[in-house]
């Protein structure tokens, strides 16, 4: 039970510091323990609600004469699992995600540098991962037939931006740093989807019999 009390008590204290009527000085402090933990109720995890904040300048360099005004800078935003995060935010999300731009057969890896909305419409910008100049080289491609989608690439990025739309991003990346400049990156929603039939046709057999 004194667990049980000590939450209790815990959010008992935390709801009347949200009340009008709190004195300042602990409003102060409330504002103060956030900032600490870098907890914000806004803090962009959702599309609907944007949070503003001063467009870096590497970003607005690259909109060049778009109308900044408009833009609506977010830490991260929701996923079909989980949630895309620019690079270096703290808590939930994964930065490095798998994108295909239009007419593209395969995708491709990336590191999310920022998300922005403008006009009701969400945009990505990252960095590629550099492809490696001989993929038939690949130890991975055999994989792909099995559902486990893994693609060697090189370790560093492209000096080049990409502005691309949420719908481009085919799902979440793992990435792993690998030896001589080279680094692995896999198509979790590949894996899932992958996981998934198997589990199926398990279920399906075990039916059967």
């Amino acid at each position: 039970m004194t667990l049980l009390h000590s939450y209790a008590k815990g959010v008992g204290f935390r709801r009347w510091l949200l009340r009008s009527d709190c004195p300042p000085l602990l409003k102060q402090c409330h504002n103060l323990l956030n900032k600490v933990y870098n907890f914000s109720p806004s803090d962009g995890t959702s599309v609907a609600e944007p949070h503003p904040k001063k467009i870096p300048s590497q970003l607005a360099k690259l909109l060049g004469s778009s109308d900044h005004r408009t833009i609506h800078l977010h830490s991260r935003i929701e996923a079909p699992t989980g949630a895309y995060a620019v690079k270096g935010t703290p808590g939930r999300g994964n930065s490095f995600v798998c994108f295909r731009l239009s007419g593209e057969r395969e995708w491709k890896a990336g590191e999310i540098l920022y998300i922005f909305e403008q006009g009701n419409k969400v945009k990505i910008v990252l960095q590629q991962l550099v492809e490696l100049d001989q993929p038939e080289q690949d130890p991975f491609c055999g994989w792909w037939g099995g559902g486990f989608e893994a693609k060697l690439v090189s370790a560093s990025v492209s000096s080049d931006l990409k502005i691309i739309d949420q719908e481009c991003i085919v799902g979440h990346a793992a990435y792993w740093n690998l030896v001589d400049g080279l680094a692995a990156v896999v198509n979790l929603s590949q894996v899932k989807d992958s996981v998934t039939v198997k589990e199926s046709k398990i279920h399906d057999r075990l039916l059967q019999e």
